[in-house]
């Protein structure tokens, strides 16, 4: 479904009379609100777990010499998706062949606080070489040890979990393609709330119920030993 046939769809199911939108720029009033609530809902799923498949991208990081500290936002990392949520912490590798990734080796995480502490003071946070453990702050940001050394370009690359995404036109589609009108019934909780109409509520709460339970079981990640993200 797109952007704008969700908004009608969500218009069908509040019951409200006439036809449309035509599309979903600049709407105001009642139609304006209809916009508005698919825009929170959608953003709200997305928001709902921090492992959703359909938010795990691709990336890559070219280290430079004698630096430890990589900002999100840094110009040497290249990502596949969206912006950095956060890290999927047991994907990253490290090697310095490009080609065939002939060294390709993994590249373990640690707790920050442990990291900070035994990493970064004293004459351990000016250790140079190759770099064989990650950790990142508060901040999301990477930071590495040792530093890598002058010699040799290094590069990682792993997974991590973007920001929510958003609409941009009326033809964009949601990033999940299974199970969209929990989209629908999201929003239609939202009006149901705004025109105080508890049976349209309850109706909307248990579908939206019985999507999200269908939209975990194909998009969560399964189970695991150990926390995925940093």
């Amino acid at each position: 479904m797109t952007y704008l046939e969700l908004v009608q769809r969500l218009r069908m199911e509040s019951g409200i009379a006439g036809t449309g939108p035509t599309t979903t720029v600049n709407q105001i009033g009642e139609l304006g609100r209809l916009v508005s609530w698919i825009d929170a809902a959608y953003e709200d799923i997305q928001n709902k777990r921090n492992d959703w498949r359909f938010l795990r991208k691709n990336f890559t990081l070219a280290l430079v010499s004698a630096q430890n500290i990589y900002p999100r936002t840094s110009p040497q990392l290249t990502l596949s998706g969206g912006d950095v949520k956060n890290w999927k912490r047991n994907s990253l590798r490290i090697y310095t062949d490009t080609v065939n990734f002939s060294d390709e080796l993994w590249l373990p995480n640690r707790d920050w606080d442990l990291f900070r502490d035994n990493r970064l003071r004293g004459a351990s946070s000016n250790q140079t070489g190759r770099p064989i453990e990650f950790s990142s702050d508060p901040s999301k940001d990477i930071y590495v040890w040792p530093k890598p050394n002058a010699a040799t370009p290094y590069f990682i690359r792993g997974e991590y979990y973007q920001i929510p995404d958003v609409f941009t036109n009326d033809n964009s589609e949601p990033i999940f393609d299974t199970n969209q009108m929990a989209i629908v019934y999201n929003a239609l909780m939202r009006y149901a709330s705004y025109v105080s109409e508890p049976a349209l509520f309850s109706y909307a709460q248990q579908q939206y119920g019985r999507l999200i339970g269908k939209l975990e079981a194909d998009w969560a990640e399964p189970i695991s030993r150990g926390g995925a993200l940093a």
